[in-house]
């Protein structure tokens, strides 16, 4: 098995989780969680993903979907700051 660097701090070392589709790795150095390389889409593949995807602020289902990271973002915002 080779060694998964982790892609946000470069270190080695990782803890394995898997699920029925995918396989995930815990960085043990700066807890970053992140897919194996096998397990990432191909590039064509991720382009057809994504250019499927209605990424436009007035529909409702991309509302829906980034609603969560909204809301937790709103929670910890301070105007006072900005």
């Amino acid at each position: 098995m080779r060694v998964e660097r982790c892609p946000l701090c470069e270190n080695e070392g990782a803890r394995s989780f898997k699920s029925e589709k995918n396989q995930f790795l815990e960085c043990v150095h700066c807890k970053g969680l992140f897919v194996p390389k096998d397990f990432l889409p191909k590039p064509k593949d991720e382009i057809a993903r994504y250019t499927s995807h209605n990424n436009d602020v007035n529909d409702l289902k991309y509302q829906q979907f980034v609603s969560p990271v909204v809301e937790e973002i709103l929670q910890h915002f301070d105007a006072s700051r900005h």
